[in-house]
C-alpha cells in the first residue's frame, strides 16, 4: 500500500512538471529623456508552449497588448523558456526591444521572478531625414597602390572607373591577394578631398536596445583626417588576424569647407560597423548619407535618395 502510495504522487507530481510553467510579467514605457509615461505604446511578445526546432513541432502563444493609461500592461502564461522579452512600438519613438532572463520554481512550476515590472524607455524621433543609404558588398577596388575615389551620393568610384563625380572617400589600397594556400593579406588607407573632411569612431552604448543607436546629430569636432585598417588571413585556413573593432562605427564628414567666420560646412553620414578589405582588392561597407550641406541628423528617415 505505501509503494503504491508513493508511486501515485511521483505519476501525479510529474503531470505537474509535464505542464509548461506558468510566466507573469508587466511592462511599463516611459520617454528616455523625461520619464513620463507613454500612453499609446503596442507591446508585442508571446509565450513558448513547446520548443521542438529540430522537428518544426514548436508551439507558440503571440500576444500584442496596448499599454493603459498609466503605460502599463501585464501578460501571464504558460511557457518552456526561460526568458521574456518582445518589442515595444509607439508612434513618435524608435521601436526596443527588452528581455529578462527567469529561473523555474519546480515547487510552485512558475517562473521566477514573478510578475517583475520590465521598464523600456523609448527614445523620441526628433529630426528625420532622407539620405543615401548604400550597402556596398565586395566591390572590387579599381587600382591597388594608388588613390582611387568613392562618391557617396552616386555610390560608385569616381570617373573613369565609374560615374562618381566627388570624391568623399579616397581608397588607396595594397597588399597581396592569393589562394587560401599561400595567404592573403589586405590594407588601405582611407583619406579625404578637403582639409576639415574626416571620420571618427563611435561605439553604441552597450545597455542601448533602440533600433536607433546612434546620437542625433554629427559632432563639430574630433574628426581625423585618414584611418588605416589591414588584415591578413595565414595559409591553409588559420585565424585571421587583423585591427578592426567590432564594437567600431563610424561617423564621417566630407564636402567640408570653414567660412569667414571659423564655421565649417560639410555633409555628414556614419558607416555602421568596420569599413573591411577583403580578398582580391574588394571593399565592403554599409553607408548613410546626407548630401544636403550642414545636415547634422544622424536620423535616417527611411527615404532613400540614391539614385537608381
Amino acid at each position: 500500500m505505501k509503494k503504491l502510495l508513493i508511486c501515485m504522487i511521483l505519476l501525479n507530481t510529474g503531470c505537474v512538471l509535464a505542464s509548461p510553467p506558468r510566466a507573469k510579467f508587466t511592462v511599463h514605457v516611459a520617454d528616455i529623456e523625461t520619464g513620463i509615461s507613454i500612453t499609446n505604446a503596442i507591446i508585442k511578445t508571446g509565450f513558448t508552449l513547446k520548443y521542438d526546432p529540430w522537428a518544426g513541432g514548436s508551439v507558440h502563444d503571440p500576444r500584442e497588448e496596448s499599454v493603459n493609461s498609466d503605460g502599463y500592461v501585464s501578460f501571464s502564461g504558460k511557457t518552456v523558456r526561460s526568458s521574456r522579452g518582445g518589442s515595444v512600438f509607439s508612434n513618435g519613438y524608435y521601436p526596443q526591444i527588452f528581455s529578462i532572463k527567469c529561473k523555474k520554481n519546480l515547487v510552485l512550476n512558475r517562473w521566477e521572478p514573478w510578475n517583475p515590472t520590465i521598464e523600456v524607455k523609448l527614445r523620441p524621433k526628433k529630426n528625420p531625414v532622407p539620405m543615401v543609404q548604400k550597402y556596398v558588398e565586395w566591390k572590387k577596388i579599381p587600382l591597388l597602390g594608388k588613390p582611387v575615389g568613392f562618391d557617396l551620393e552616386e555610390a560608385d568610384w569616381v570617373s573613369p572607373y565609374g560615374r562618381g563625380k566627388v570624391s568623399d572617400f579616397i581608397f588607396t589600397a595594397s597588399g597581396y591577394f592569393q589562394d587560401p594556400k599561400k595567404g592573403s593579406e589586405g590594407r588601405y588607407i582611407l583619406s579625404f578631398s578637403n582639409d576639415m573632411d574626416g571620420i571618427q569612431a563611435y561605439h553604441f552604448p552597450i545597455d542601448l536596445r533602440s533600433s536607433f543607436k546612434w546620437s542625433y546629430e554629427a559632432p563639430l569636432n574630433g574628426y581625423q583626417s585618414s584611418m588605416k585598417k589591414q588584415v591578413y588571413w595565414p595559409p591553409n585556413g588559420g585565424v585571421q588576424q587583423t585591427d578592426y573593432d567590432d564594437k567600431n562605427n563610424y561617423i564621417f564628414r566630407t564636402r567640408s569647407r570653414q567660412l569667414e567666420d571659423g564655421r565649417v560646412v560639410g555633409c555628414y553620414g556614419v558607416i555602421q560597423g568596420e569599413l573591411q578589405v577583403g580578398p582580391h582588392g574588394k571593399i565592403k561597407f554599409s553607408y548613410h548619407f546626407n548630401p544636403i550641406p550642414n545636415e547634422r541628423s544622424l536620423e535616417y528617415s527611411g527615404e532613400n535618395l540614391l539614385k537608381k
